[in-house]
């Protein structure tokens, strides 16, 4: 953005919430991402897909991250005002400062706010989007909280639910979605499945929006359906383990060691 690299004085305004390969969003990726162009975002994006240590909650080591503090300094990107919210939006802190720095501290204070301990293996485990889960472009951050790895909360042969409003219908991601520059379909040894398919909820999709995801994907916009499908495949006595909040929550046992 030449305006932007142009002005005396260079502030950015975010929240640091978690980012499922930048660690957190806020700090430096507001510029580094937010005012680039598509160039910037496919290299940042795609290097970052297949790296070890670009994760939700974790900043030490990041590729993705550190590419992104290369992007900023050479924008001179100045001084940032990041917020951190809780489970209803609500702030809970502020930090301001250098966009590095500042980050940092408070992306530690969002350790405090976000981590969660991991329940022992379940046979059904429950992602919930909110609050990133206004389009089906986001119902991936659900994930955050298993560091999209489903079995470190499920069973091998157990049941993963993506629970998602999608409000605003499947959306498009500029760098994913069908036709543009880096996208893929998304594959089950990604997200480490296990042997059952996904079971996506939500009440305002419909089966040609979820083609992207393996075949053997469930749909279902009506929660009894889900109930059914579980009962069906787990019997009436499965243990469930629920993220009411899983876009903003982390695994407390990845982010305390990195």
């Amino acid at each position: 953005n030449g305006f932007y690299k142009e002005a005396d004085l260079r502030i950015s305004v975010g929240t640091i919430v978690p980012h499922s390969h930048a660690g957190f969003a806020g700090g430096v990726k507001t510029v580094a991402v937010g005012l680039a162009a598509v160039e910037t975002l496919y290299t940042n994006h795609t290097i970052s897909y297949n790296l070890p240590y670009s994760m939700a909650g974790r900043l030490r080591d990041n590729e993705m991250r550190a590419d992104l503090e290369e992007i900023a300094g050479m924008l001179d990107h100045r001084f940032i005002v990041n917020t951190v919210v809780n489970s209803q939006r609500e702030l809970v802190a502020l930090f301001a400062g250098d966009p590095i720095k500042a980050h940092t501290v408070g992306a530690q204070f969002a350790h405090r706010v976000y981590g969660t301990k991991l329940p022992a293996l379940a046979d059904v485990a429950v992602f919930n989007a909110y609050p990133k889960d206004t389009d089906l472009v986001q119902v991936g951050n659900s994930m955050n909280v298993v560091a999209k790895d489903l079995q470190r909360a499920i069973k091998p042969d157990g049941s993963a639910v993506l629970a998602t409003a999608c409000s605003q219908g499947a959306g498009i991601h500029f760098l994913l979605s069908s036709g543009m520059r880096a996208h893929g379909p998304i594959r089950r040894e990604t997200l480490n499945m296990g042997k059952r398919g996904l079971i996506i909820y939500s009440p305002n999709l419909s089966l040609p929006d979820i083609r992207e995801f393996p075949s053997d994907t469930c749909l279902f916009n009506e929660w009894p359906d889900v109930i059914a499908e579980l009962r069906r495949r787990h019997g009436d006595h499965a243990t469930v383990s629920v993220f009411p909040n899983g876009a903003i929550q982390i695994p407390a046992d990845i982010i305390e060691s990195g």
